[in-house]
């Protein structure tokens, strides 16, 4: 769907009033772009294992860090206009959906990402935290590295992390396709990168009454999963 070598949406670093990466590949990875993804209409993914390497065929890609609604997610942003900003893959039902009734169409409310990042081993990597993290994503997000499950966040909003760090990986999974994954370019050169494969998942239900959702309801469409920069860099221990 996306040619291998695509720009990277966003690939300036995030958080300029926190400075540390200088370097795009060296000391931090921008993990923006191209991801496998699954939506999860019958909600099996956790009894199915859709987190571990043998999981699922992932058949579809997404492109973070837009949301699952836009047309920009599934690279068919320069045909978004007034008459047409949304795309109709997020529902379940699409030849019924009309822009006077998609508000409250029927739709998908969990989505799977998964790509498999190359951590480098050098320095300034060597001996450090390894932390992903997250801008932003609606609204119940969970995380898996290598098979680990590491941690949940409750929220639309603000950015969150999850340290890979003891999850790493010495070699790729074996039947790891690293020209649809993701491998991290940079780790070419690095003798002995270690492995991520990190699967996210996100579920943004559309009848829970105590989720805040600002305008999404009124004058914007829904805003679900990934919807800002994810990137990963080294922390001290």
């Amino acid at each position: 769907m996306f040619a291998r070598g695509s720009p990277i949406p966003r690939p300036e670093y995030p958080r300029p009033d926190r400075q540390r990466g200088r370097v795009e590949g060296i000391d931090w990875l921008n993990v923006n772009g191209a991801w496998q993804f699954r939506f999860d209409a019958h909600r099996v993914g956790l009894t199915e294992n859709w987190f571990s390497a043998d999981g699922p065929d992932w058949r579809e890609q997404i492109i973070v860090p837009f949301c699952w609604e836009s047309l920009a997610a599934w690279g068919e942003g320069d045909a978004a206009c007034n008459d047409h900003y949304y795309s109709t893959r997020v529902f379940i039902d699409p030849l019924e959906v009309t822009s006077e009734n998609h508000r409250g169409a029927p739709r998908f409310e969990v989505g799977w990402y998964r790509r498999l990042v190359a951590i480098p081993a050098t320095t300034p990597w060597s001996g450090k935290r390894v932390i992903l993290t997250v801008g932003a994503a609606d609204f119940f997000t969970d995380c898996w590295c290598n098979g680990i499950h590491l941690g949940r966040h409750e929220g639309g909003y603000v950015p969150f992390e999850f340290d890979l760090t003891d999850a790493l990986a010495a070699a790729a999974p074996p039947d790891s396709d690293t020209a649809v994954t993701g491998e991290n370019p940079h780790a070419a050169a690095d003798p002995a990168p270690r492995f991520a494969l990190i699967v996210i998942r996100v579920e943004d239900p559309m009848d829970n009454r105590e989720q805040p959702v600002g305008k999404q309801w009124g004058w914007y469409t829904t805003t679900s999963g990934i919807w800002q920069t994810v990137f990963i860099e080294p922390r001290s221990a």
